[in-house]
């Protein structure tokens, strides 16, 4: 990228709504936005605490969530071009996530507790 060397100090940041943002990590942008995202993680954690876990656990569950999810994202830009691939890794990584949560140990016993209870 010619603008990269010519100004080396240069910033660009790209602010996205959608999920698929390959476009701007292959022009070399590492500084990318995703609008939705944060919010919708403070959603997920505000939910969690309705649902009666303490405080360190629900912000566990969302940093586990969103840990996944952005190596998911570096995953799928490897395979951008390989759409049969790119679905098969989505759908893995769906059911890790899923198994991530199921097997968690401090979670779920208190997720269930709680719903007997209610």
């Amino acid at each position: 990228m010619r603008f990269l060397l010519l100004i080396p100090i240069l910033l660009i940041a790209g602010y996205v709504i959608a999920r698929n943002h390959h476009r701007l990590r292959d022009l070399g942008i590492d500084a990318i936005y995703r609008e939705t995202f944060p919010s919708s993680l403070e959603v997920a954690h505000t939910a969690l605490l309705r649902l009666g876990l303490g405080i360190a656990d629900a912000q566990r569950a969302v940093t586990l969530f969103k840990q996944h999810d952005e190596a998911q994202l570096k995953v799928q830009h490897a395979l951008q071009y390989d759409e049969a691939k790119l679905i098969q890794t989505s759908q893995e990584a769906a059911a890790q996530l899923k198994e991530l949560f199921e097997s968690d140990t401090v979670y779920l016993p208190r997720a269930r507790a709680k719903k007997r209870a209610a």
